[in-house]
């Protein structure tokens, strides 16, 4: 992923203000199922995972399923396929806060949540 400033074209301003990316871990692309527990369903919430770090995850949710800012919930990865460093991880629950959401447009909307982990993953 490109942080803002690479993207700087010649002609901008000098004095308009650049945005940094503000992440420390990189990113894993990856399209890994994950189980969402205790957010006051009454069942587990099966989601898919975009990408994730050591700090958090970003997935999605299926329609009529919504988490709030600020929630607290249990994750478990499934099974990591291509993804050799989520090995460990695969089957363990981890804990997470909702600290985004977002309407994701596409043939059926479901809502986009970006979590971060209470502990990092050490991938």
């Amino acid at each position: 992923m490109l942080a803002v400033s690479q993207l700087k074209s010649p002609e901008r301003s000098s004095s308009m203000a650049v945005l940094e990316e503000r992440r420390d871990t990189t990113r894993l692309d990856c399209d890994v199922p994950v189980t969402v527990r205790g957010t006051g369903c009454p069942e587990d919430v099966h989601c898919t995972a975009r990408d994730l770090s050591e700090g958090g995850l970003f997935m999605y949710m299926p329609p009529g399923r919504a988490l709030a800012v600020g929630n607290r919930c249990e994750l478990v990865l499934a099974e990591a396929g291509r993804i050799p460093e989520l090995t460990a991880w695969a089957g363990v629950p981890v804990y997470a806060t909702v600290i985004r959401t977002e309407a994701v447009p596409s043939d059926a909307p479901h809502l986009g949540v970006g979590l971060r982990f209470d502990q990092p993953l050490l991938l």
